[in-house]
Order: C-alpha cells, then structure tokens, then sequence
C-alpha cells in the first residue's frame, strides 16, 4: 500500500505508481474521491475507485489530507 497526500496530481499517481485512474476531470486525489462520493468523507473511509481501494485516513478542516492506496496481485483463475 501506499500513502500519499491528498492534494497529489491524478497524473503524479499514474506515474509513479503505474495506475490508470483517467486524468480527465478532477486533477487531484483529493478532487477524485470527492467527487465520486459527492462528499467530503470522514477518515476513516475506505472506497473502491476505477477498480483501486483507496482508504481515508486523514481529514482536516474539509480537506482530504492523506489516503492510502492499495496493490493487490490478482489471482490466477
């Protein structure tokens, strides 16, 4: 898993944790799960985005401040 900033681009994401969460619309972390829940989440608070699990963990004065990503390894069927 990785923990990360909320105000992390979508596109430093991608990058630097090889994801595809698509860069069109909002830029940042925080921006994404926002808008997905059309709220701003109380940490913690765990959501399944494009296929990714994000989780909460910190919440601060309306802002999402950090969340942690996690990596699973499919299983082969």
């Amino acid at each position: 898993s990785y923990l990360v900033a909320g105000s992390i681009t979508i596109r430093e994401l991608n990058r630097h944790l090889n994801l595809k969460l698509q860069t069109k619309g909002p830029n940042t972390l925080s921006g994404l799960i926002t808008e997905y829940l059309e709220a701003i989440p109380s940490a913690p608070c765990c959501i399944k985005v494009q296929g990714h699990m994000i989780e909460v963990t910190k919440v601060s004065h309306n802002i999402i401040e950090k969340a942690r990503i996690y990596s699973f390894v499919e299983e082969l069927k």
